[in-house]
C-alpha cells in the first residue's frame, strides 16, 4: 500500500520503470524471504528519487509558567532544531495565542550556549506487566522505549556515559555505563514486560538499583526515573533522597498516564531534579526526555515574557507558542489566577418583585460593581417589557460601583420573569428578576 501511495505522487515517465522494479521485488520477494525484500524497498525508493530528510531532535516545548505577576506571564521553553541543536530566538521569531486570542510578546532571553558537562547517566525503566497496557493508543513500554532511544541518540557519548536499568518487583542491570550506543540501543530493545510494581527495587535495593548503580559513574550522576504504575508498597523516599544527595545524584521522574505520586515529587524536587507526570503520547516523551537531557547536560533553557488578557471565566487557558524559523509549534495550558477574572458583580444577585398589583409600579435598586477591569456598557435590554432599568448606559473603571434602579409594571398578578442582557466591552452579562403573586400561574 505503501507503494501505491509513493507511484501516484511519480510522472508518469516514471510508470514502466516502476512496473519493471515491481517485477523484480515480487521476484525477490519469493526467492531471497523477508530480509531481502526489506533491502529492495529501500534500494527501490532510492532509485525513483523519494528524498527524505529526519527531523529527528526538532522540538518546541513550554514548562514552568508563572502566573504570579499576571497578566504578565513568565515562563521557560526549549527549541530544537533537526540536528538537535538548540535555537536561541528573539521577540520577532516567535508568535503566542492564548484561546485564539493573539498576545503581546514583551521579551525573549535565551542563554549563551555552553559546552555540554560530562554526565553518568542511569535510566530506570518500569518493566512491570502494566506496560503493556497505555491510554494514548500505544504501549507504555514502547513510549518508554522511545524515550531511552530518544535519550541515548542524543547524549554525547565518549564525554558522558550511560548505563540501563529496569524493575518491577526485582531489579535488573540491563546495560552498565558504556559509551557505546550499539550495547544500549539493544538493551533497550531487549526490555519486557513483567510482575509488579516496586520503587525501592527500582532505586536502592541490591543488586541493579538506580542509585546502586550510579555510584560507578565517573561524571555528573543523574538517574531519569520512569514507571506507569504508583508502588506496591510505600517506598522509603528519605533513604532514596539522601542517597541521592550524598552522591550528588540529580533525580528527574516520569510518569505514563498517571499522575506523579508525592514520593516522586519528592525525589525530584529534593535533589535538583524535576517531575513530569501523565504522559501518554511518543511526542512528549521524547520532548520530554530531550528537554531533561539538555537540562542535566548542563544547557538552559529560554526564558519568555507575554502580556495576557482578561477572561470571562475562571478555567483553564489553552495557548500555543510558534517558532517561525524553524517553523514549530507546541501547546500549552495554565490556570490563571483568581484576580484575572473580569466580571460586572450584581448586587443583590436576583430581584423578585412580590405582591405588586397590576397597573402600578414598584421599583428596587442594584448595586453593579466592575471587577478586575474597566467596563463600558453600551445598553441594557429586558427580554419582558414588564421590567425597566436606568441607567443603561454607563462607564466603569476597575473597582468601581454604580446604582441601577430595575422598575417592575405588572400587566396582571400572574408570575412573570426577564433576563436583562448587558451590553458591554468585555464579559457578557445577564442580571434576571421576577414577579407576581405567589401560585399564580403566568398568562403565558
Amino acid at each position: 500500500m505503501v507503494t501505491v501511495l509513493y507511484v501516484l505522487k511519480l510522472p508518469k515517465k516514471r510508470y514502466k520503470y516502476i512496473l519493471y522494479f515491481c517485477r523484480i521485488r515480487s521476484l525477490l520477494t519469493n526467492f531471497y524471504g523477508l530480509l531481502r525484500m526489506k533491502q529492495f524497498s529501500l534500494l527501490f525508493l532510492v532509485l525513483i528519487g523519494i528524498h527524505t530528510q529526519s527531523a529527528h531532535g526538532q522540538s518546541l516545548s513550554l514548562f514552568a509558567i508563572d502566573t504570579t505577576a499576571y497578566p504578565t506571564i513568565k515562563a521557560k521553553f526549549y527549541a530544537f532544531d533537526a540536528a538537535g541543536k538548540q535555537v536561541r530566538p528573539n521577540v520577532g521569531d516567535m508568535t503566542l495565542t492564548e484561546n485564539g486570542q493573539q498576545r503581546t510578546i514583551t521579551s525573549v532571553s535565551c542563554p549563551a550556549p555552553v559546552t555540554p558537562k560530562a554526565i553518568s547517566s542511569v535510566l530506570v525503566m518500569d518493566v512491570s506487566g502494566s506496560m503493556e497496557e497505555g491510554s494514548g493508543g500505544v504501549p507504555n513500554l514502547d513510549l518508554a522505549k522511545k524515550a531511552a532511544q530518544e535519550w541515548v541518540n542524543g547524549l554525547p557519548l565518549g564525554a558522558s556515559e550511560a548505563a540501563l536499568t529496569s524493575f518491577d518487583g526485582s531489579n535488573y542491570l540491563n546495560q552498565d555505563f558504556t559509551t557505546d550506543r550499539t550495547k544500549l540501543l539493544n538493551a533497550i530493545g531487549g526490555l519486557a514486560p513483567n510482575g509488579g510494581t516496586n520503587y525501592d527495587a527500582a532505586m536502592i535495593d541490591p543488586q541493579a538499583g538506580g542509585l546502586i548503580v550510579s555510584k560507578r559513574g565517573k561524571y555528573q550522576k543523574v538517574i531519569v526515573f520512569l514507571s506507569d504504575g504508583l508502588p506496591n508498597t510505600e517506598p522509603k523516599t528519605a533513604q532514596i533522597i539522601n542517597e541521592a544527595k550524598q552522591q550528588n545524584c540529580l533525580i528527574f521522574c516520569v510518569t505514563l498516564g498517571l499522575p506523579a505520586p508525592q514520593c516522586m515529587k519528592d525525589m525530584a524536587l529534593q535533589t535538583g531534579g524535576q517531575y513530569f507526570e501523565n504522559v501518554t503520547m511518543v511526542n512528549d516523551i521524547e520532548d520530554i526526555y530531550r528537554k531533561i537531557l539538555k537540562n542535566a547536560l548542563g544547557s538552559s533553557p529560554c526564558i519568555i515574557e507575554w502580556q495576557s488578557g482578561v477572561n470571562c471565566i475562571n478555567s483553564l487557558i489553552n495557548g500555543e507558542i510558534k517558532l517561525l524559523q524553524p517553523n514549530l509549534t507546541s501547546s500549552f495550558s495554565y490556570q490563571p489566577p483568581t484576580s484575572s477574572v473580569a466580571a460586572l458583580e450584581f448586587s443583590p444577585t436576583f430581584v423578585a418583585f412580590k405582591k405588586v398589583s397590576p397597573g402600578t409600579q414598584k421599583s428596587a435598586t442594584v448595586t453593579v460593581t466592575a471587577r478586575n477591569s474597566d467596563f463600558f456598557v453600551s445598553n441594557i435590554t429586558c427580554s419582558n417589557s414588564a421590567f425597566g432599568i436606568t441607567p443603561a448606559t454607563f462607564n466603569l473603571l476597575k473597582g468601581q460601583s454604580i446604582t441601577l434602579i430595575i422598575t417592575f409594571n405588572p400587566p396582571d398578578s400572574g408570575y412573570v420573569f426577564g433576563n436583562f442582557t448587558v451590553t458591554n466591552s468585555i464579559c457578557p452579562t445577564v442580571y434576571s428578576a421576577s414577579g407576581g403573586y405567589l401560585g399564580k400561574k403566568p398568562t403565558v
